[in-house]
């Protein structure tokens, strides 16, 4: 049986801290097989900041 990991970040105006927190998840010694990120209506670049680091993918929720 193989384990598969995702992880699910919820965001919203974290366009400062998010490459830390995405980074970091990709650090481990076992990274998630997907990183999901949840732009909640973000007003800063919370969205593009997730879009540009590779293996992650970007849902975009328009309302809070």
């Amino acid at each position: 049986m193989t384990l598969t990991i995702s992880v699910i970040v919820c965001a919203h105006n974290e366009a400062v801290y998010l490459p830390a927190c995405l980074h970091s998840l990709l650090a481990q010694s076992r990274p998630p097989d997907e990183i999901i990120v949840v732009n909640n209506a973000s007003t800063d670049a919370t969205g593009a900041v997730a879009r540009a680091i590779g293996g992650v993918q970007v849902v975009d929720e328009p309302r809070k």
